[in-house]
């Protein structure tokens, strides 16, 4: 048999990586043990609702990678303005909170935020996550906001995780209006949902074998064990599988990468996807939900996103 770049997972990881090492005249063999291109960004339909796993949406920091998806052929975006929002105290404000505490009606919170902006104490460098936190916004905002905010979607200690990684990601209080960050606008398929975007790399990724799960990689023979008894030599290998499970299916992985790995920290999401039988249950298209009381941390609609995704007269929403 010839050997071949073997990809594991038809995500849209995966299906890049296909696309990529086709384009550069290199051979592959992509295996995806689901009968469908996307992995957690694909979509399914039920009784005429499109739904994705949770929401997805494209926000692009490189030219080359909004010109490499803007490209794929029967699949046209549309630019989207955000309009999100953050429950609170039994009130929707606009999102983000630190720009927009002083919309809430409890004005001895407002004071808190304002009192804690004023009096924070900004440094180069923060020890973790709950420290970058202190410092940029203050003990009010913290408090009102961020730390319950996070808590819930990391669903680990602040103390314990670095500030690199998360703070990229959260506007800072140095411009005052309601949309901004690097999420304020975005990018969504016209029709189809997001899988609609792997549906469509998927017809220009080369040979992919569905519902063909790679269950042992033998590093040292470079060797797959797929669906339980092919065995398919390779030349070199990507892998898009969480990296807890790539090392799980390496039957040779040494005994310290093993320990390693047990020993790695991640957070799983469960996600609700509804349909509803009215229309405009909501304006926008996702709220922020800190408050302890309530199991979910963000609610988004669907609907709201393209009316596409759903019968005419319903709504359609997501609980993380």
């Amino acid at each position: 048999m010839i050997k071949k770049t073997a990809v594991i997972g038809a995500g849209l990881a995966g299906l890049s990586a296909a696309y990529h090492l086709k384009k550069a005249g290199i051979e592959t063999w992509l295996f995806e043990k689901a009968g469908h291109p996307g992995g957690l960004s694909a979509s399914s339909v039920k009784n005429g609702f499109i739904f994705d796993f949770t929401g997805h949406f494209f926000h692009f920091k490189e030219d080359y990678a909004k010109e490499f998806v803007f490209g794929l052929p029967g699949c046209p975006l549309k630019s989207i303005k955000r309009n999100a929002g953050i429950l609170i105290n039994g009130q929707i404000i606009d999102y983000p909170f630190q720009a927009n505490f002083s919309q809430m009606k409890d004005k001895a919170a407002v004071k808190e935020c304002e009192e804690g902006l004023k009096n924070r104490k900004e440094r180069e460098n923060y020890g973790s996550f709950k420290d970058w936190i202190l410092g940029t916004y203050g003990e009010g905002i913290a408090r009102r906001f961020m730390f319950p905010y996070n808590s819930k979607l990391w669903a680990y200690d602040l103390d314990c995780i670095l500030p690199a990684g998360t703070s990229s990601y959260i506007p800072d209080t140095k411009k005052k209006q309601s949309s901004y960050g690097y999420n304020s606008g975005f990018f969504y398929p016209e029709t189809g949902g997001i899988g609609k975007i792997a549906e469509a790399l998927a017809a220009e990724s080369g040979k992919i074998e569905y519902l063909s799960e790679v269950e042992k990689i033998y590093a040292a023979t470079k060797s797959l064990i797929v669906r339980g008894n092919l065995i398919v030599p390779y030349e070199r290998l990507v892998s898009t599988v969480p990296l807890p499970e790539l090392i799980k299916m390496t039957a040779d992985a040494p005994l310290n990468v093993r320990k390693a790995a047990e020993a790695l920290k991640y957070t799983s999401v469960f996600a609700l996807n509804l349909g509803i039988e009215r229309s405009s249950i909501s304006d926008r298209h996702w709220i922020y939900v800190p408050e302890e009381k309530y199991l979910f941390y963000r609610v988004g609609f669907y609907s709201n996103v393209s009316a596409a995704l759903c019968p005419a007269g319903t709504s359609s929403l997501y609980i993380e």
